[in-house]
């Protein structure tokens, strides 16, 4: 339920595609800009941004859109569990090993 709520709670921010930080990145104008990737890769291992903005940063990179169907945006599978009626979002094995 928690990790529902935070994701609900930073659904607008991710939504707006902008990275916020000491300097604001709007990741959605970023083709062609990888000289930003030190930049984004520390403000993601800081934790300033999260985990969807750095993906959709180095999808954006790699030219890929929402608005293409053939280079839809890639996000890595990260469950495990694919046998429980519920997932426990608590326990650790519920999640891959990324």
């Amino acid at each position: 339920e928690n990790v529902y709520e935070n994701l609900v709670a930073n659904a607008d921010k991710a939504a707006s595609g902008k990275i916020v930080g000491s300097s604001n990145i709007d990741i959605m104008n970023l083709s062609g800009k990888s000289n930003l990737l030190p930049t984004v890769m520390e403000k993601w291992r800081q934790g300033s941004i999260t985990n969807f903005q750095y993906l959709m940063y180095l999808n954006t990179l790699a030219d890929r859109s929402y608005n293409d169907l053939t280079q839809y945006p890639i996000f890595p599978w990260i469950l495990a569990d694919y046998t429980s009626s519920e997932l426990n979002l608590d326990d650790p094995s519920t999640f891959r090993d990324l």
